[in-house]
Order: C-alpha cells, then structure tokens, then sequence
C-alpha cells in the first residue's frame, strides 16, 4: 500500500490527488489521507514564487507530523499580475522518499470585479463567493468551475496538475533518485553578516573546490566537533534543496565513508529557511 497525504483537509484537493495516483497508477493500492498544515506563506499568494513556496511548505508539514508517509503532497493556489489582468493557478508538490515532483496549473484571467475586491485584500475565494452569490466555494468547484460551467471543475483542474507533478515518480527511468531532505551549514559569523549585506551566500570553499560544504541533520554535530571546534559563535544555517538555484551533490569525504551534500554554487537567501545562533 501506498501512503499519500495531502497538506490540506480540502475534499476537492484530497479527491484530486485520489484520482491522479489512480489514472498514473492504476491496480495500485493507494491510501490518501489529508492534515492541516500551514503554508508558510500569506493566506492570499500573490506570486508565482510565493505561490510554489507555499507548496512546498504544505508539504514538508506533513513530512513533519507524519514522516512515515511515502509521499507528501502540497497543494497552494495564488494569483499573479500580467499585465493590467490578475491571473489565477495553482503549485503542486510531491515529496517521496528519493523522488521529488512538481507540477502547475494552467492559468486563467479572473473577471475584473473579482481582481478588484482581491486587490482589496479578500482571498480569492472569498471575492467569487461575493462576486457569484456562492458560499465556501475554494471548497466546492472553485472560480475555475463558476467561470467555466464546471467543463473544468476544481478536482479536474487540481488532477492534471498532480499527475504533471508525477511523471518522476512514473518514469523512474529518466529522472534520476533524489534525496530531498533539508541540509545544514555551519557558518562563520563573519561570513554570514556579508550575506545579511548581499542576500547571498558563499564562502571560501566555493573559490578554492568549487562547492559549499553542508550536512544533514544527523550529520552536523560530528561536522561541527570535528572540522569547527565545536560550531560555537556560528550560524547554523538550513537550506531547502527545492529552494536552490545551484546543484546539490552528495559526495564521499575522501577520509570517510560517509556521504556529505556539497552545494556547487551560492545561495540564494530564499533558500535559507532558518537560522539557529550556535553559543
């Protein structure tokens, strides 16, 4: 059996992710269940990047609250500006245990006096219950379903993003196993002031090998007493490989059997996600 859980207690949502396992998978046993989880980002994205953040997010709440399931999904829906027209869509994610998904929604213009009362500061599904006379429809057919006559309705419109979102867990054969836990750098205080000036990370290891050298979580105490003293009066710095600009590798130290991740570029401050005062 498979164990799929949804960041979200949305039937619609949960429905969907049902239906996409079942068409990509069909004779599989699939066990979908849903959690409420936050975000991490605003109620209302407003971005195409805040929007997949959110995803993001969503899932790895769940990998937090139920870490024995297979695959964590996040589902986040936004709007962006093009233009003078305020488009809507939608993010997906899927964290398995060596495979990462991703998918994304087409994209539709929303009537103008619905863009009007979400410039205003209401939720996107809050202006179409207004504008369309509905109650609580982010949880029924959704603007794409009232703006369409439900020839899409949400479920259908969130299933094509999850099975996109799946096609590395189908064709195993040209995507390549991932290890998508976040990973941890200790930093010099000094060095971490500078990104606090630039918004980017780097430092001397990426001049001189070409890489910055980071742990996992089960890692970084030994990587601490052994090459930094301990790691006190540093920062510890955790980094979200789905955030990354540049290639994360895991790579033998050439002294040990264990694998390290190695970093090979910088990085960028939306990929940091916390930061812990090592005394």
């Amino acid at each position: 059996m498979l164990k799929v859980i949804v960041g979200s207690t949305n039937q619609v949502k949960l429905n969907a992710v049902q239906d996409a396992f079942a068409r990509m998978f069909p004779g599989v046993d699939v066990q979908v269940g849903g959690l409420d989880v936050p975000s991490g980002v605003s109620d209302q994205p407003k971005t195409d990047w805040e929007t997949y953040q959110g995803a993001v997010g969503r899932a790895r709440a769940v990998q937090q609250q139920d870490p024995a399931c297979d695959i964590a999904v996040g589902i986040e829906g936004g709007i962006k500006q093009i233009g003078l027209d305020l488009a809507a869509f939608a993010w997906a994610v899927l964290i398995g245990r060596d495979r990462v998904g991703k998918g994304r929604s087409g994209l539709f213009i929303l009537p103008p006096a619905v863009a009007e009362l979400v410039h205003a500061g209401k939720e996107l599904g809050h202006a179409d219950d207004i504008v369309f006379g509905r109650s609580d429809s982010k949880r029924k057919n959704g603007a794409v379903g009232l703006l369409t006559d439900d020839v899409i309705d949400r479920r259908s419109y969130y299933e094509h993003m999850v099975i996109l979102g799946l096609i590395p867990f189908l064709r195993t054969e040209h995507y390549p196993v991932v290890r998508p836990e976040r990973v941890y750098h200790l930093a010099e205080k000094a060095v971490y002031e500078q990104f606090l000036k630039t918004g980017v990370y780097r430092c001397d290891s990426l001049d001189s090998e070409g890489f910055i050298h980071c742990s996992t979580a089960g890692q970084v105490e030994g990587v601490a007493n052994r090459f930094c003293n301990g790691g006190g009066r540093m920062m510890l710095l955790e980094v979200e490989p789905l955030f990354l600009d540049a290639p994360l590798l895991y790579e033998q130290a050439p002294d040990a059997e264990e694998f390290f991740p190695h970093v090979y570029g910088p990085i960028a401050r939306r990929a940091i996600v916390s930061v812990t005062a090592r005394v």
